[in-house]
């Protein structure tokens, strides 16, 4: 719908890093339609919100950028990614017991 300064339906934090796991989860991008207002500032209800995610991707960045979908299917459960050999698995939604299968396929 675009920019509307009075729409206060904003998604939680939680939310929004869910949706850039599972997007990077499917091999996808995240973009954020964010930015400033007409006198150059972020919205403060923006800021909080920005400075979360950037300090969760500072300590979980590697899991998300340059990586490509993972050997496992997004799903309600979480999502997996991969890059140079590594796999990560982001568990979003744990609420029934965890199967390890031991070992993913090679590509």
């Amino acid at each position: 719908m675009g920019f509307n300064l009075v729409d206060k339906d904003y998604k939680t934090t939680k939310q929004l890093l869910q949706t850039l796991i599972k997007a990077s989860g499917y091999g996808a991008n995240f973009l954020l339609n964010t930015g400033p207002m007409s006198n150059g500032k972020i919205q403060p209800e923006n800021i909080d919100t920005l400075m979360v995610m950037g300090k969760w991707l500072e300590k979980y960045g590697e899991t998300i950028y340059g990586t490509r979908k993972g050997p496992i299917n997004p799903s309600v459960w979480g999502a997996s990614t991969q890059k140079e050999g590594k796999v990560w698995i982001h568990i979003l939604n744990c609420r029934k017991k965890i199967y390890s299968s031991g070992n993913f396929p090679k590509k």
